[in-house]
C-alpha cells in the first residue's frame, strides 16, 4: 500500500462568486466587471443569486473592476475579491 497525500491550493477562501460576470461599458469606454459574491459562505439576500449586480435592485455584496479591456476590468475585479478575502483572515 502507497501512502497517498493530496493537496488543493485555494484563493479567496471566505468569498465565492454567486453570479457570473457582468459587464459594463462607460461612455469613454471603460469596461466595468462585476460578480456577486457569498461572504464565508452567506449571501444577504439569496433570491438575487445569479442576479446582474449592474441592476438597480440588486442589494446583495458584489466585487468590482475596471480596465481598458474586459480582461483588465476582470482581473482588477480578482484583485477586488482578493482584497475582500484578505481582509476576513489579516
Amino acid at each position: 500500500m502507497t501512502d497517498e497525500l493530496r493537496m488543493h491550493a485555494c484563493s479567496d477562501i471566505g468569498t465565492a462568486g454567486t453570479s457570473e460576470i457582468f459587464f459594463r461599458q462607460t461612455s469613454d469606454g471603460i469596461y466595468i466587471a462585476r460578480m456577486g459574491i457569498a461572504i464565508m459562505g452567506a449571501t444577504n439576500y439569496p433570491e438575487q443569486e445569479g442576479m446582474d449586480p449592474f441592476d438597480p435592485n440588486f442589494h446583495d455584496n458584489y466585487v468590482e473592476g475596471r480596465g481598458i479591456t474586459k480582461e483588465a476590468a476582470v482581473s482588477a475585479m480578482k484583485r477586488n475579491q482578493s482584497s475582500i478575502s484578505n481582509s476576513l483572515w489579516y
